[in-house]
């Protein structure tokens, strides 16, 4: 290998941090933690709490080659922690959660978050994906700050937009490939109405600043995107883990395939569905599940394996009809 190429190596090593592990011996049968949300009210105090997840992140999910386990927000730390030494990966879905301190939703994603920072920390690959409410989560565990969120600050209610990408897009764990397998798509992602947006809060950018912003924040994410709601109010859209394997979006690349209802002022035409919309979500999902195989965590029995699975649990119609399908525990 010549200087140049030992530099290029060295230099794509770097660029990869705790992601760059051999693509050898991968994980052929991952298996991916999906955090519940309260459908309701919640009451955390209550062992019946009423729990969902909208079937369309299970099946993002499955259509890149994983399987899924329900995560109980609910349920006791010491069997949440036993799971997610079991899986390969969490993914924390969009939603209406209680995202403070004090609830028992927030409870466990900061307990989730810290233990996929410390399963990183100690060589233990475990990657984490979060959309939306998730976004939001991620970024404000990150900060160590409920500050940094701009709560009721954008109007982007079924709203449908390209990504205006940062210079750190195209060199990203998550948009290289993209950039450079398949530059068409990512042109057209930063052009055509591809990505969906369901929020009324989110992250200003500023708050990611070096100089001004939020340090913790600006250390541990990368910004890959922002967009301007319909009142021309930037927010970030797209970020990733400097060192950490941790993907999140504003956007929802899951309703692209899944989810077909009226969202906001524009119904039926909010939510993408032609080729190159639905190719975005297709290559974000074989992106996620290919940073789960690099987890070789398994469940200690193929008997305890299948009692977890979300096979064991059956979709229905959502009764507020926002979601096509949900799953529904609790009474």
């Amino acid at each position: 290998m010549t200087l140049s190429l030992v530099s290029l190596a060295v230099a794509t090593l770097s660029l990869y941090s705790v992601s760059a592990l051999p693509t050898t011996n991968l994980n052929e049968r991952p298996i991916v933690g999906v955090l519940t949300q309260p459908l309701g009210t919640e009451n955390s105090t209550s062992k019946g709490s009423r729990s969902y997840i909208a079937a369309s992140y299970i099946k993002w999910v499955e259509m890149a080659g994983a399987r899924a386990v329900p995560i109980h927000f609910d349920a006791p730390w010491e069997q949440t922690e036993h799971l997610l030494s079991q899986l390969n990966g969490v993914l924390y879905c969009g939603g209406g959660a209680d995202l403070g301190n004090t609830s028992s939703y927030g409870t466990a994603g900061r307990r989730i978050f810290e233990h996929a920072k410390s399963a990183n920390d100690r060589g233990e690959f475990f990657p984490v994906w979060a959309t939306c409410l998730g976004f939001e989560q991620v970024v404000m565990l990150a900060a160590e700050s409920d500050s940094v969120l701009c709560d009721g600050c954008f109007e982007a209610e079924g709203l449908p937009l390209p990504l205006d990408f940062t210079s750190k897009a195209s060199g990203s764990r998550m948009l290289h490939g993209m950039a450079t397998q398949r530059p068409e798509l990512f042109r057209t992602l930063s052009m055509s109405n591809l990505t969906e947006n369901s929020h009324s809060s989110g992250i200003e950018p500023q708050v990611f600043a070096t100089h001004g912003g939020n340090t913790k924040l600006s250390e541990f994410y990368e910004v890959l995107s922002t967009n301007l709601d319909a009142n021309g109010k930037e927010f970030v859209s797209t970020v990733e883990g400097k060192k950490y394997p941790v993907y999140a979006t504003q956007w929802h690349p899951e309703k692209n395939v899944f989810e077909w209802g009226g969202v906001g002022k524009l119904g039926e035409k909010a939510i993408p569905h032609g080729a190159d919309a639905t190719a975005v979500s297709q290559y974000l999902a074989d992106f996620f599940i290919s940073e789960a195989r690099k987890s070789p965590n398994r469940f200690a029995t193929t008997a305890a394996e299948k009692k977890s699975l979300i096979y064991n649990y059956s979709p229905q119609a959502d009764p507020s009809g926002y979601f096509e399908q949900v799953y529904i525990w609790g009474e």
